[in-house]
C-alpha cells in the first residue's frame, strides 16, 4: 500500500517470529525491523507460516526489502 510493505507467507516451512527481521533500504539508508517493530498477522501465533503476513512502514524512495533470520535470507525483492 502507500504507507506499508506487506509480506505474505504463501508456502514453505514456518519460522519463529522472534527470529525474523525485515530490512528495508533506499539509496542512502537502511532500516531494520525486528519483532515488536513489525506487525505480525495473526499476532497470537508468534510464528510466520502459511496465511501469515508481516507489515512494516513504507517510506518514499524505498528500493529493496529483505526478510531475514540470523542464518538465512528468506526473501529479497524490489519495492515497486
Amino acid at each position: 500500500t502507500d504507507n506499508n510493505i506487506t509480506l505474505y507467507h504463501k508456502g514453505g516451512d514456518w519460522v519463529q517470529a522472534k527470529d525474523l527481521e525485515v530490512i528495508v533500504a533506499d539509496t542512502n539508508s537502511t532500516r531494520t525491523y525486528p519483532l515488536g517493530n513489525f506487525t505480525l498477522s495473526p499476532p497470537e501465533k508468534q510464528v510466520f507460516d502459511i496465511g501469515s503476513s508481516i507489515t512494516v512502514p513504507y517510506q518514499d524512495g524505498d528500493k529493496q526489502v529483505r526478510l531475514v533470520t540470523p542464518r538465512a535470507v528468506l526473501f529479497s525483492g524490489e519495492v515497486k
